[in-house]
């Protein structure tokens, strides 16, 4: 019976470990997706690349 009830633990903690990592997973999507869309709408002017050759620098504020 001890054997079982570690299992049952085991595999509890397994299911919980999993369903956070799940969320985890979709909230980082949700970020990245809507970073995506905000750049490239235009909606804060925050993101995005200050200029669009990587070799140059941008001038200096």
């Amino acid at each position: 019976m001890y054997h079982y009830e570690l299992h049952r633990l085991n595999a509890t903690e397994l299911i919980l470990r999993a369903d956070r990592e799940r969320t985890a997973r979709t909230a980082v999507r949700a970020r990245r997706a809507a970073r995506a869309t905000s750049g490239a709408t235009g909606e804060d002017g925050s993101g995005g690349r200050v200029n669009q050759d990587p070799g140059s620098f941008a001038r200096a504020a």
